[in-house]
């Protein structure tokens, strides 16, 4: 009897989550395809990009600087090895080998944090600068769907941007990319060609 009664509050629940869920209307989008497009990812890259050259200056001054003190150990070292010293000159060899040392292990420490803290700044930028432009996407989205009395938005793709894709399949018809695209004015200049291509045949 008690098992009767479970199958049948089990049976209205699913009803009504299907039925929920019915009456939800929703759409997906193709999120990796809109920020690829969106006019702020080129500019976005080759600011990045000059950026990188930048740093990649700086690291390979402070690279410069720790191989030249590097050397400088490797030739003090030699000094205090040479039998012609007097025990004074062995004595102000070892003191100069000494301070080259501690030299060549500063500039070993700059060299990896300066390559540490370049790194992460370029990787702030470049998250700092994904994020406006997903931010830009989302607040069209939210107003759309507003507007088309959406109840969810879901993103079909997005690994590269974190963000995991909700379904592993979904109705085309359900895809409002294109839709969101021609609001932001947001131009696929390699469908274009193709339908101008097409259209001249």
């Amino acid at each position: 009897m008690l098992t009767t009664k479970l199958k049948v509050v089990f049976s209205v629940a699913v009803a009504v989550a299907f039925s929920v869920f019915a009456e939800t209307k929703f759409a997906t989008i193709d999120l990796e395809q809109i920020v690829k497009l969106h006019p702020n990812t080129e500019a976005d890259k080759k600011l990045l990009e000059k950026t990188l050259q930048e740093y990649t200056s700086q690291a390979d001054a402070a690279e410069a600087a720790a191989l030249a003190a590097r050397k400088a150990l490797e030739a003090a070292a030699n000094e205090v090895r040479n039998p012609a010293l007097s025990e004074k000159a062995r004595k102000t060899a070892e003191a100069d080998a000494k301070a080259k040392y501690e030299a060549a292990r500063t500039a070993e420490q700059t060299l990896v944090e300066t390559k540490r803290n370049l790194q992460r700044r370029l990787t702030e930028q470049e998250v700092m600068m994904l994020k406006r432009t997903i931010d830009e996407i989302e607040d069209v989205i939210a107003k759309y769907a507003k507007e088309k009395g959406l109840s969810a938005v879901v993103p079909t793709t997005g690994a590269k941007l974190g963000v995991s894709p909700a379904f592993i399949w979904s109705d085309p018809a359900l895809d409002i990319t294109a839709d969101i695209m021609k609001i932001m004015k947001i131009e696929d200049k390699v469908v274009e060609e193709k339908a101008k291509a097409e259209a001249k045949q």
